[in-house]
């Protein structure tokens, strides 16, 4: 949906640190990009990395 004032939704990547909290990693705009540097992430950092929404809400999960 639209953002109030027209601004472009964020996607936030994040990752599971050795405590199992989510740490934030980064901001993108697009989510096929937060995607594909997800899953490129939990390969190389043996980590479990997820794809989060303005709401928090989900949108995508990897596992090294």
């Amino acid at each position: 949906g639209q953002n109030p004032g027209g601004s472009v939704t964020k996607f936030f990547i994040q990752y599971e640190d050795q405590h199992h909290y989510w740490r934030q990693w980064g901001t993108v705009h697009h989510p096929q990009q937060a995607v594909r540097t997800a899953k490129h992430q939990a390969r190389n950092t043996k980590r479990r990395w997820r794809v989060v929404n303005e709401d928090g809400a989900l949108l995508d999960l990897f596992s090294p």
